[in-house]
């Protein structure tokens, strides 16, 4: 343990809640690089320029806001669950959202790619699709409780109109219900 001045654990230039120190220590480690920590500034955990298992960097963060790659989270600005340039082992996204609303894959949401779920091509807070969904109450021409727009229903029988929309379970399930709410 090396350190410009005497300590019962370390006294060091650089003020530090935990450690004050510039040379590596096995609790703190400022200037140079340390298993556990690296920082150049003080910090009631960490506030650092590098990655960090756990680090509170320049920029504030949720979770954790780093310039550089990080193991939990990697992102430049901060977001309710994650809204970074690159990817990340949650949420890629550029956008913030409720759930999520990007222009990538995501384990919980695809739009408007594929979707676990629902398949549709806009994005939504749960699910916005173009036509009802037995299971989400979807963005229709017409309000609805669940699938019951009447004038938009009737288009749906037409069979030209099926023809413009993709195969989805929701479709299939539409036109039966058709029989029973339009006269």
């Amino acid at each position: 343990m090396q350190c410009t001045y005497p300590h019962p654990v370390v006294q060091c230039p650089y003020p530090h809640p935990v450690v004050q120190c510039t040379y590596p220590h096995p609790v703190v480690q400022c200037p140079y690089p340390h298993p556990v920590v690296q920082c150049t500034y003080p910090h009631p955990v960490v506030q650092c320029t590098y990655p960090h298992p756990v680090v509170q960097c320049p920029y504030p963060h949720p979770v954790v806001q780093c310039p550089y790659p990080h193991p939990v989270v990697q992102c430049l600005y901060p977001h309710p669950v994650v809204q970074c340039p690159y990817p990340h082992p949650v949420v890629q996204c550029t956008y913030p959202h409720p759930v999520v609303q990007c222009p990538y894959p995501h384990p919980v949401v695809q739009c408007p790619y594929p979707h676990p779920v629902v398949q549709c091509p806009y994005p939504h807070p749960v699910v916005q699709c173009p036509y009802p969904h037995p299971v989400v109450q979807l963005q229709c021409p017409y309000p609805h409780p669940v699938a019951q727009c009447r004038q938009y229903l009737e288009k749906l029988v037409d069979d030209s109109v099926f023809g413009q929309i993709p195969a989805h379970p929701a479709a299939l399930q539409l036109r039966g219900a058709v029989f029973f709410t339009v006269d």
